[in-house]
């Protein structure tokens, strides 16, 4: 006969399971959007420049933020209403499609501060995942022995190895997919339908905003500031 323990102990490491599921989707989520996107970065920024052509960098990265929350809050608003079909995986497709326009948003940001996107490499991998990961992403920098003031992109390309990148990428997983809750409002359009469409907005609206401007502060600042 199971014991209460053994129920609690059973129920834990199914809830580690799913966690280690859901944070290796999301690295190949990565991956895959990284791979298939940095010719329509291109393209998108190329075609802002020349739309405001008088746009310094900054104003452009803010015009970036702004059109790139306005269509997370609209897909949020329509993954609010029940019938959104979810992927075959274990993340909703609400949030597959907010992390879409996040990361793609965080390339743009990145090729307007002029940094190369590489696909083969890793450095914009990391870039995607400390972005996503928010303040946490300090947080996740001590653990790991790398102490900085602020997260920029020079100071983990300058203080973030190859080993400590591979163990980052999984500890900052786990941060993202915890912070993400994988969409409460995913979860509270079904109990209420009418209320989760509005609410989905602001949500998406804000935290990409949020997203967006962590992506300027990591990109733009060209100092290494690290801790004495």
């Amino acid at each position: 006969m199971n014991t209460d323990s053994d129920n609690v102990e059973l129920t834990c490491e199914g809830e580690k399971t799913e966690l280690r599921e859901r944070v290796v989707a999301f690295e190949k989520l990565v991956d895959w959007f990284i791979e298939t996107d940095p010719w329509q970065i291109k393209r998108y920024v190329e075609g802002l420049r020349e739309r405001y052509p008088d746009a310094t960098d900054d104003e452009l990265a803010r015009k970036v933020v702004s059109l790139k929350s306005i269509k997370n809050g609209l897909v949020g608003a329509a993954t609010g209403v029940p019938g959104f079909l979810a992927f075959p995986i274990a993340i909703p497709a609400d949030v597959i499609a907010s992390w879409k326009i996040q990361i793609n948003m965080a390339m743009c940001i990145a090729h307007i501060y002029g940094h190369a996107i590489d696909p083969t490499k890793d450095e914009i991998k990391t870039d995607i995942f400390m972005i996503l990961a928010g303040s946490g992403a300090k947080e996740s920098l001590n653990l790991m022995g790398v102490e900085v003031d602020q997260v920029t992109k020079n100071a983990i390309r300058r203080y973030v190895t190859r080993e400590v990148t591979i163990e980052l990428w999984k500890h900052l997983g786990r941060r993202i997919i915890r912070t993400t809750g994988l969409r409460s409002m995913h979860r509270m359009s079904r109990v209420m339908p009418l209320v989760g469409a509005p609410i989905g907005f602001a949500f998406d609206y804000a935290a990409t905003r949020s997203v967006g401007e962590a992506a300027c502060d990591y990109y733009r600042r060209t100092v290494d500031p690290v801790a004495a």
